[in-house]
């Protein structure tokens, strides 16, 4: 879909042992933008960012039409999109509904 979400992902030690009904402290926490579409654009962005020569202006190779929610998680994501990749805002509708959060805990 059209839709982003904030994607978190914990990362437990290698060498701890999940048990059932333990605490599980992760040794580690990254944050992206996850999301189909944006997926995609990502990807093909780092694909042709590999293909031009070095010196060449950034430009706008890929769009993606999105919906991004409101808040906190909402404003992160458009950052990190808009740091990191070409952001068409024509093409960004900011919506009402907080934007939605995927986690994801990688274990041993």
């Amino acid at each position: 879909g059209l839709n982003a979400a904030l994607q978190k992902r914990f990362v437990l030690d290698p060498s701890a042992k999940l048990v059932p009904g333990s605490v599980h402290r992760a040794s580690h926490m990254e944050e992206g933008v996850g999301g189909k579409g944006q997926d995609v654009a990502i990807s093909l962005s780092c694909l042709s960012s590999d293909k031009k020569e070095e010196g060449d202006e950034a430009q706008p190779d890929i769009a993606v039409a999105q919906f991004i929610g409101a808040g906190a998680e909402g404003e992160q994501v458009l950052s990190l999109l808009q740091t990191n990749f070409c952001v068409d805002d024509a093409l960004t509708i900011r919506t009402e509904s907080k934007l939605r959060t995927c986690t994801t805990i990688v274990g041993p």
